[in-house]
């Protein structure tokens, strides 16, 4: 693969906000999906690999669990999105969740 196509790569992996597919960044290198899949793997390997030996410094904060229930069109396009602190990822927090969500819409808040 051409160095320049490595460069191209990253440019689209870093300026992407929401962040981008293998199949759209094989589109836009020219490249098939799987390629573009591998290029992209390999070069978040090395971007964690590189970040991995660094340390925080300064004020240092930890987030709290969150989940995210997202409210979408039958297209999947998101509609509204309820953010909930959470103890933790366990069924039993999950299903409060759900059940807080679903209750909430049903009353129409």
């Amino acid at each position: 693969m051409p160095l320049r196509t490595w460069f191209r790569a990253l440019y689209h992996l870093t300026q992407s906000k929401g962040g981008i597919s293998s199949i759209e960044l094989g589109r836009r290198l020219g490249v098939t999906q799987t390629t573009a899949w591998k290029i992209k793997h390999k070069l978040a390997q090395v971007m964690m690999e590189r970040e991995a030996g660094k340390r925080l410094k300064g004020r240092i904060e930890l987030m709290t669990p969150i989940m995210a229930a997202v409210e979408t069109t039958p297209q999947g396009k998101p509609i509204r999105l309820k953010l909930r602190r959470v103890a933790g990822f366990s069924s039993a927090e999950i299903a409060k969740m759900a059940k807080t969500v679903s209750t909430r819409q049903q009353r129409g808040q």
